[in-house]
């Protein structure tokens, strides 16, 4: 089993190397869900896919390989062309209860002639909207549990309150749009233990609502 912490790289038919996460479909799942919410949330997020392992018969998901993984320095030296993103990325997580966003949840490349590198959010594995927890039960995780963790929080309050991000996925995620986007999903991935389409959706599309004042708070707590 692949995990964030150890993850398998693999180089594709496309000729680029992907950092692998799986077999566990509910990893996969999670991954795949919110890369194409934060996506279109207007969060950047590796270019990504699902892999089919044939020679072991597993499905993996694919996120492509970028070259940096300590960002910090680059945004303390000036050197990330988006040094918000770790504070744009706080109210995406607060929306789908991600319990895990530290500094190393993020990467970075510099592009070709580029002089500052581009930031990417990755690991949205533990997102608990995504892992099978119920509609019912997420109320009731701790808004504190889904805040940037050690050093990457003294960072994060460096950056403005990310207000606009709050209003920006209460504006386009709505109820129709949630669901074109993981209605999909479905059809590739076999969802968690527990996962109601229909009930997270709603969810999800309610939340969104809350999430100027939850964002407030992970800076002012």
């Amino acid at each position: 089993m692949v995990f964030s912490t150890a993850p398998n790289i693999a180089l594709a038919q496309d000729g680029h190397r992907y950092v692998l996460k799986g077999p566990d479909p509910a990893i996969v799942f999670a991954e795949v869900a919110c890369y194409l919410l934060a996506a279109e949330a207007g969060i950047p997020v590796p270019e990504w896919g699902i892999c089919h392992l044939a020679a072991a018969a597993t499905m993996h998901f694919a996120s492509r390989y970028k070259n940096w993984r300590s960002v910090e320095p680059l945004i303390g030296a000036g050197k990330a062309s988006n040094p918000g993103l770790v504070a744009d990325v706080v109210p995406f997580d607060l929306w789908v209860h991600n319990v895990d966003r530290n500094v190393q949840n993020f990467v970075a490349e510099f592009e070709q002639g580029a002089r500052t590198a581009t930031l990417y959010a990755i690991d949205f594995e533990k997102s608990r909207a995504f892992r099978g927890t119920s509609a019912l039960q997420l109320p009731m995780i701790d808004a504190k549990n889904c805040w940037p963790r050690d050093a990457l929080l003294p960072l994060v309050r460096k950056s403005p309150v990310p207000i606009a991000m709050a209003r920006k996925i209460q504006r386009t995620m709505t109820l129709d749009r949630i669901r074109g986007l993981l209605e999909p999903v479905l059809l590739q991935v076999p969802a968690p233990q527990g996962f109601k389409l229909d009930l997270i959706c709603n969810y999800l599309a309610s939340r969104t609502s809350e999430l100027e004042g939850l964002t407030k708070e992970a800076w002012n707590g």
